[in-house]
Formats: structure tokens, C-alpha cells, sequence
């Protein structure tokens, strides 16, 4: 299977690639609903949209200042950051990106082992933007 099967989605930070991923989840953003009296009657409109935390799951990372910002992170030192997500295709083009804006580690676990998988580590980044860039 080639790279751009099993490790699809890659990570850049000011324009560098820090890393690649086999899987991302939370790429989602649901609108809030919000609701008022008007007269006798509950109405319902759309408010804000409410970005959720993304997952990435990979093998080891390798960009040494990029490890340390992740570990400046968990010790509680946030520096929010810009990143770009980028998604190939099984031809190795980029198909999709995504600037995430304000992006910082609230998660992270390290060597887990999956049945027939290399260990992978998973990062779990809290966003406050996110945005397609089209390729």
C-alpha cells in the first residue's frame, strides 16, 4: 500500500510538515440552535457554529519544535498556534485543506497498540477556527 493510502492526512505549522496521520476525527462544526419567546410561541434560530475538538491519530512525530510546543502545551504554557490539515488523494495530490486557527494540544496519548498496527499516538487539538482552503 503507498504513503498516500495509509497516511493520508498530513500536518503543516508555518508552512512546514510536522507530520502525517492516518486518521483525523472531529473535522466537524454543528450550528448551535438558539431559542426565544416571541408572542405566545418558542421560535428557533441558528446561532454560532461550535467547533469541536479534532483527533489525530499517526505514528511517532518527528519535527523536534514541534514537539516541544506539544509539550509546552500539556505543561499548561498554551501558544496557540495556525495550522494547516491537508488531505491527499490516493494519487498523492492534496485534495483538501484546512487552516486551523488557534489551535492548541488538550490531549495526547502515546503507543498504543492496535491488533496488526504499528503503535500510533494521538493528538487531540482544541481549535477556534477552521476554514477550507481550496488546493
Amino acid at each position: 500500500m503507498t504513503e498516500a493510502l495509509t497516511m493520508p492526512f498530513r500536518l503543516e505549522a508555518a508552512g512546514l510538515a510536522v507530520g502525517g496521520f492516518a486518521e483525523v476525527s472531529g473535522l466537524e462544526a454543528p450550528p448551535e440552535t438558539l431559542s426565544h419567546r416571541s408572542g405566545s410561541g418558542l421560535r428557533h434560530m441558528p446561532g454560532g457554529l461550535r467547533l469541536r475538538p479534532l483527533t489525530l491519530s499517526r505514528g511517532v512525530i518527528g519535527a523536534p519544535g514541534f514537539i516541544d510546543w506539544i509539550e509546552a502545551c500539556l505543561r499548561g504554557e498554551v501558544s496557540p498556534r495556525a495550522l494547516d490539515l491537508l488531505l491527499f488523494g490516493t494519487d498523492r495530490d492534496e485534495a483538501a485543506r484546512w487552516r486551523l486557527g488557534g489551535a492548541w494540544v488538550s490531549g495526547w496519548q502515546a503507543g498504543v497498540r492496535q491488533a496488526e498496527a504499528l503503535p500510533v499516538e494521538r493528538m487531540t487539538l482544541g481549535i477556534d477556527k477552521v476554514e477550507r482552503v481550496r488546493p
